[in-house]
């Protein structure tokens, strides 16, 4: 199954309603480590194009140990 066929599925069944939570912190990780490159912005452009997905919400940890790179964390 492809990311067009999933997106299918979900737009034609009408009683679902999905929640997205995104990991800032996994994903920033995995630009850096993998080489990754996506934009978090188009990433909840296109769950929100998806019907069912009601709501996207974002978790990102506090690293208190180093505040000036959280803060830049953040700002991205």
């Amino acid at each position: 199954m492809n990311h067009k066929d999933l997106i299918n599925i979900l737009n034609e069944n009408k009683e679902t309603s999905i929640i997205a939570y995104l990991d800032l912190s996994n994903m920033f990780h995995w630009q850096k480590i993998l080489k990754w490159q996506f934009s978090v912005y188009r990433i909840i452009k296109q769950l929100l194009s998806i019907r069912q997905i009601k709501e996207v919400c974002i978790y990102y940890g506090l690293n208190k140990r180093d505040l000036k790179n959280q803060n830049v964390f953040i700002k991205d």
